[in-house]
């Protein structure tokens, strides 16, 4: 459809459904939202992460959401770009992030994380080329493997077995060591006429691009699975939709124009006061855990500069932490007790090579061995940047296309009105006393009468209205979706099932303790 839109206007395309365009078909609905705000957050933070994922259930017409979002320097996701449609098709990805090309340019990014639905990354390698490194989100792969379970017969403890099995691959850390328990594992599956079925979809669909979903090929990128989009879709559902299901597709992009808007000032906010977020509570957290690491579970290496450390959890696991760097003057993830940041250590653990948190094992080996003044040279130059920061963000917020989709009133200035908005809010929250109040009154009054001598605008009529004509209806939407159900109750494996299971393909004979974590007698009660 053609509209016309204003430079500032955050919408970048629409087409209505039964309308014809030249690129989508007619049944197809499509809107895409970027503010000012969100094309500056996309320039400064999508050249390290891109996540996409789409929002189900935000209206009655299975019209799906898709949010594309960066992730900032202090580990939190901020959404810069949303994308209304009925289908998940690639030509619909091309069109949004063509369309985003069209108002930022090229996005070269880093890491660039989806589901498993190919269309996502196959469109963003077209329209803004490939990526350094291409991840698949490990709850969605973990889902696919659960879906596809039903391949295999046997009964439930194979299959518990093979999906045990597929989570301690999957969370490998070492490439030679994957890779070799990989061939044995699928190797097995091919073997065993119950496994076999499913040993051919993982073939087809899993094994010959692991380095898309396992653990050993996304070390210290600080992304696992899509959970500042998972984050983001619970906040708008349960704060901005209030926790019902939504009807109206109107409603749904007010609450998603009002999060975006509320994305700004809860950026100048954490820039402004450094307010705590999930990761730096997680980096408390952390903190306080490696108070029950003792000395003596940690042993200094020869160079001086790594350590390791015994788990806590799992007697059989060490993890060596390396000195990596000082620590730097960027705005990042830090812990003030300990004077260090993201950057300065490195450990083997997943909470810190995959989640990119500073796990308690540096913090043990920081505060026990590693004893830095604290460096205060780098205070100015955070101080200039925020400031800048905190200035562009108040120029954007100031402006009235943020404030105010509504002109000023025709042949009264804008400063005046500004004026008026001021004396209306100084109202609700002023006490004055009578003589104050008639005071005040009297001088309003001499503006009324001076605005009722001026000179009236008369609107002049541009079309003859039949007012027994019934009105337009609203254009309604459809469904285009095919409905489809699921579901199984398989769970992860524990660290004891982990360990036997390591040792299994180690092994020769592949037999390995099957440990119950559910007690499923309830007969006996």
């Amino acid at each position: 459809m053609k509209i016309q839109l204003k430079e500032d206007s955050p919408i970048l395309y629409y087409k209505a459904q039964d309308k014809d365009d030249n690129f989508l078909e007619k049944k197809d609905f499509a809107l895409i939202i970027m503010t000012k705000f969100q094309a500056k957050q996309i320039l400064k933070f999508g050249p390290n992460k891109i996540c996409i994922d789409g929002t189900h259930g935000t209206n009655a017409y299975d019209i799906q959401l898709y949010t594309i979002m960066t992730v900032d320097e202090y580990g939190t996701g901020c959404p810069v770009a949303f994308c209304f449609s009925n289908r998940v098709h690639e030509t619909i990805f091309k069109l949004f992030f063509n369309q985003i090309k069209i108002k930022v340019g090229i996005i070269k990014s880093k890491v660039f994380m989806s589901d498993d639905a190919p269309a996502f990354y196959n469109a963003w390698a077209v329209v803004m080329g490939p990526t350094e490194h291409r991840l698949l989100c490990t709850w969605h792969v973990d889902r696919n493997w659960r879906d596809n379970l039903s391949k295999i017969s046997g009964g439930s403890e194979k299959k518990s077995l093979v999906y045990k099995t597929l989570r301690v691959l999957l969370q490998m850390i070492s490439i030679d060591e994957f890779k070799i328990s990989l061939d044995k594992f699928i190797n097995d599956l091919l073997e065993d006429k119950d496994t076999a079925a499913f040993g051919s979809y993982f073939i087809l669909h899993y094994s010959k691009r692991s380095e898309v979903w396992a653990y050993c090929y996304r070390l210290r990128l600080g992304i696992n699975t899509n959970m500042y989009l998972e984050s983001y879709h619970k906040v708008l559902k349960h704060i901005y939709l209030e926790g019902k299901k939504c009807k109206r597709i109107d409603k749904t992009i007010n609450a998603v124009m009002k999060l975006a808007r509320d994305s700004m000032f809860k950026r100048l906010i954490k820039v402004a006061k450094n307010a705590s977020n999930s990761k730096s509570r997680k980096i408390h957290e952390s903190h306080k855990c490696s108070e029950l690491i003792s000395s003596d579970k940690i042993q200094i290496l020869e160079n001086g500069q790594s350590w390791i450390v015994n788990s806590l959890t799992n007697p059989s696991e060490k993890y060596c932490v390396t000195k990596a760097d000082g620590t730097c003057n960027e705005p990042c993830l830090k812990c003030s007790v300990c004077n260090i940041c993201i950057h300065t250590f490195t450990c083997e653990c997943i909470d810190n090579i995959i989640k990119l948190n500073i796990c308690k094992h540096i913090h043990a080996c920081a505060q026990a061995f590693n004893k830095l003044p604290h460096d205060s040279s780098n205070r100015f130059y955070l101080e200039d940047t925020i400031i800048g920061e905190q200035d562009e963000l108040i120029e954007m917020i100031s402006e009235p296309s943020i404030k105010r989709n509504t002109p000023s009133t025709p042949g009264i200035s804008r400063e005046i009105t500004n004026k008026v908005e001021l004396i209306r809010s100084l109202c609700a929250t002023s006490e004055i006393s009578k003589e104050e109040d008639m005071l005040l009154n009297k001088k309003l009054d001499d503006i009324i009468n001076m605005l009722n001598k001026t000179k009236k605008i008369h609107l002049n009529t541009v079309e003859n209205v039949n007012i027994q004509k019934k009105i337009t209806g609203q254009m309604r939407l459809y469904s285009t979706k095919k409905k489809r159900l699921h579901k199984n109750d398989i769970h992860k494996p524990t660290i004891n099932e982990t360990n036997a299971i390591r040792d299994a393909i180690d092994s020769e004979n592949n037999e390995y303790i099957n440990i119950h974590q559910s007690f499923d007698h309830d007969g006996y009660l």
